[in-house]
C-alpha cells in the first residue's frame, strides 16, 4: 500500500520503488558495500535498503548501473541524465528517479507517523508553523508531514546548488493533500526556487512526502 501511495504523489514518468524491511537479505554491489563497511550495522542496513530501492527504480527507467556511489555531503551519486532521491526510516525504505529532461530534481522523505515529538518542534519549525500546529490540535501527524516536507525539499534543492539549508530557512504551508515550501528571502540565493509545491500521503502509520522540481 505504501508504494501505491508514493506513486500517487508523483507524475507517471517518475519511477518509484520501496522495501518494507522484515529482515530479508539485501545484496549490495561489492563497491557499494565497501562504502559503508566501517559503519554501524544499522547504518549498513539502511544504506543497503536505500540502494536496493534506487536500483529497482533505475531498472524501471532502463538505466540501472552497477553501483551508486556516495557524493559530496554523503548524497547519492546518480547516473548521468538521472535525478533521484532516497529515503529510509524504521522498517521502510524508498527511492524515486526520473530522466533529467523531465525534471530538474526530486525529493522524497518517509517518517513514522508521530515521529516528530513536541519537544523537537522549536528546532524544526518557526513560530508561525508552531502556531498553525497548535490551532490544529498539536496534531502529531501534521507535524510529521511538515518535517518530512522540509526534508524532501532539502534533498531536491541540494543537487541544484550544493548548499544546505536549515530547517528555519524554509516554511511549510499546509494545504489539502499538498503543501508549499516557501524559502525565506534571506535564504533565496541558496535555493533553486523560492516556492515549491509537494504532495504527501499517510498510509499504514507512515508519512510520505515527495517534491518534483520542474525543468
Amino acid at each position: 500500500m505504501a508504494l501505491a501511495a508514493l506513486k500517487n504523489l508523483l507524475p507517471s514518468f517518475v519511477a518509484a520503488a520501496d522495501i518494507i524491511d522484515v529482515g530479508q537479505p539485501v545484496i549490495l554491489h561489492p563497491e557499494e558495500a565497501r562504502l559503508v563497511e566501517s559503519s554501524a550495522p544499522k547504518r549498513r542496513r539502511e544504506f543497503a535498503l536505500g540502494r536496493r530501492c534506487a536500483h529497482l527504480a533505475l531498472q524501471q527507467l532502463g538505466c540501472d548501473h552497477e553501483m551508486i556511489a556516495i557524493g559530496p555531503e554523503r548524497t547519492p551519486t546518480w547516473p548521468r541524465t538521472i535525478v533521484g532521491s532516497i529515503t529510509h526510516t524504521s522498517g521502510y525504505a524508498a527511492a524515486i528517479a526520473a530522466r533529467d529532461y523531465r525534471l530538474r530534481a526530486l525529493g522524497v522523505d518517509a517518517e513514522r507517523e508521530g515521529g516528530v515529538r513536541r519537544e523537537l518542534w522549536h528546532m524544526v519549525f518557526d513560530d508561525t508553523e508552531i502556531d498553525w500546529l497548535l490551532r490544529h490540535g498539536s496534531d502529531a501527524t501534521l507535524a510529521t508531514v511538515m518535517f518530512t516536507a522540509k526534508e524532501a525539499y532539502f534533498k531536491a534543492a541540494y543537487p541544484l546548488n550544493r548548499r544546505w539549508l536549515d530547517f528555519h530557512d524554509v516554511r511549510v504551508d499546509m494545504k489539502n493533500g499538498h503543501f508549499c515550501v516557501i524559502v525565506r528571502a534571506s535564504s533565496e540565493q541558496s535555493a533553486p526556487d523560492p516556492v515549491v509545491i509537494g504532495r504527501y500521503a499517510v498510509v499504514d502509520g507512515l508519512v510520505l512526502t515527495a517534491i518534483c522540481v520542474q525543468s
